[in-house]
């Protein structure tokens, strides 16, 4: 910054000596110019590298997501298949037969009229607990 305003306050040369003392100063600005550039450019470079290493992990953790997400899917899926399985062999036939296991709150339940793994699969009634019979709406 110095060598900048110096060059900024200097008047017309008088002399060959302030002409190479002028062509000194402007020599290092030039050289530190230079310099100045080449770190920009080494820093673009790395900027640039940065930025394709980051695309590449982008890329890379979306399709780790995706085969997250795939699995959780599948896993999900599963799971819920072994539970309809187990919910059709342990379904009780009314609503009656819930009072009797001690189900005391009216709502929404799965039985199975027929008979477990027989016929048709389970339907949902609406029990009502409250009467005290059990009965089915």
């Amino acid at each position: 910054m110095g060598n900048k305003h110096m060059l900024n306050s200097l008047s017309k040369p008088k002399g060959v000596p302030d002409l190479e003392e002028m062509m000194l100063t402007m020599m290092a600005k030039i050289e530190e110019v230079a310099n100045d550039n080449t770190q920009l450019k080494r820093d673009n470079a790395q900027l640039k590298l940065d930025i394709t290493e980051l695309k590449r992990n982008e890329a890379h953790m979306k399709l780790d997501g995706e085969s997250l997400k795939s699995l959780i899917e599948n896993a999900v899926e599963d799971r819920l298949q072994y539970l309809e399985a187990i919910t059709r062999q342990i379904t009780p036939p009314t609503c009656e037969t819930l009072a009797s296991l001690g189900v005391t709150r009216t709502g929404s339940y799965l039985v199975d009229p027929d008979g477990v793994l027989r016929g048709d699969p389970p339907i949902r009634v609406l029990c009502d607990m409250e009467t005290g019979q059990g009965g089915s709406t």
